[in-house]
């Protein structure tokens, strides 16, 4: 869902981001003081990549690899119909 369903782009954007984010937030995690053995602390992973996939369905339902193929060809067509009518 965050990469981008059928695109292996987006297969490849989201297992990165699944692989990485344990290290980011144990640095998160430490950074604000808890601890891993707190309740709170082991469960940071979990909350956070649940609100990362909620915010990417909300904002981005194609995700991330998705939403920006349809920005660059919305902008490919935009620049087409512009040199279309400045030449005709």
């Amino acid at each position: 869902m965050i990469g981008g369903i059928g695109t292996l782009s987006g297969s490849l954007i989201a297992g990165l981001l699944y692989a990485y984010s344990i290290t980011w937030i144990s640095s998160l995690v430490s950074g604000l003081g808890l601890t891993s053995s707190s309740n709170l602390g082991s469960q940071m992973n979990n909350i956070i990549f649940g609100a990362v996939l909620i915010i990417t369905v909300l904002v981005a339902p194609l995700g991330i690899a998705g939403t920006t193929q349809f920005v660059i060809s919305r902008r490919l067509a935009r620049r087409r119909t512009e040199r279309l009518d400045k030449a005709g």
